[in-house]
């Protein structure tokens, strides 16, 4: 399968103009509202501007969260959509574009039946059998060393578990797990407040696209102020409002 994945991205690759970007973003099959089959994403959105701003088109291409990160920093693919700070560190081939790009929130995630837990803070959670996807890097610090950690490439298989108490929680992006959780009409399976961690989120380019940093930057500070960024989170929210609402937003 991996071979197969590899060879797609190349072959995507070879199709797609000099002047596009193939970037990958940590999820196979869950990405909205971050990416969407119609391109209509957060990142869809975000990306096809600032890389317009630089002279630059686009592709988001999902993946396995492992996967992802190295064929990026092997410079199969051009770069990570959406990463946490610091993983530059341990993928020296990887550039981080200092600019936020948006701020996720994580969030605990149980059986609606499950009342006795509580989660404030990472070491709350020490005790329960916790769940989250494979590759991703952030909990890692956290809650690397505690027992009964569970990975999965899926956030379906995650929520499985949960449903058939071979879980007690997952811890999953807010966002992408409420949509997907209303797309499937699932009832059974509850956010748990406050949210666990707020996670500033960059963008990630391979080393040979250095000099496109700077002008990034620039391009998405300016969204920031000419009012792109605030269509997109005012999208969201309305959509989250009305739970996809045949009336749209």
């Amino acid at each position: 399968m991996a071979i197969v994945i590899s060879l797609c991205l190349f072959m995507l690759a070879s199709f797609v103009s000099a002047e596009t970007l193939i970037l990958t973003i940590a999820s196979v099959h869950e990405t909205t509202p971050y990416v969407t089959k119609d391109h209509q994403g957060i990142l869809d959105k975000l990306y096809a501007e600032a890389f317009k701003r630089v002279g630059k088109k686009v592709i988001i291409q999902p993946v396995f969260p492992a996967r992802g990160i190295y064929q990026a920093n092997h410079g199969t693919v051009d770069g990570e959509a959406l990463r946490i700070e610091g993983i530059e560190l341990h993928y020296t081939n990887l550039i981080r574009v200092p600019e936020i790009v948006w701020e996720g929130d994580a969030s605990v995630f149980t059986n609606k039946r499950r009342t006795d837990i509580k989660p404030h803070g990472w070491q709350s959670l020490e005790g329960y059998r916790i769940g989250y996807l494979n590759g991703w890097l952030f909990p890692e610090p956290y809650i690397g060393g505690f027992n009964n950690i569970h990975k999965s490439n899926y956030l379906s298989s995650l929520i499985d578990m949960v449903e058939h108490d071979r879980l007690d929680v997952f811890i999953h992006l807010r966002l992408v797990t409420l949509y997907y959780l209303k797309k499937q009409g699932n009832t059974s399976v509850k956010e748990l407040k406050p949210v666990l961690a707020k996670l500033p989120l960059y963008l990630y380019l391979h080393k040979r696209h250095a000099r496109l940093v700077p002008d990034l930057i620039k391009a998405l500070q300016t969204m920031k102020k000419d009012g792109t960024y605030q269509s997109v989170y005012d999208m969201i929210n309305c959509q989250l409002a009305l739970q996809h609402d045949k009336r749209g937003c």
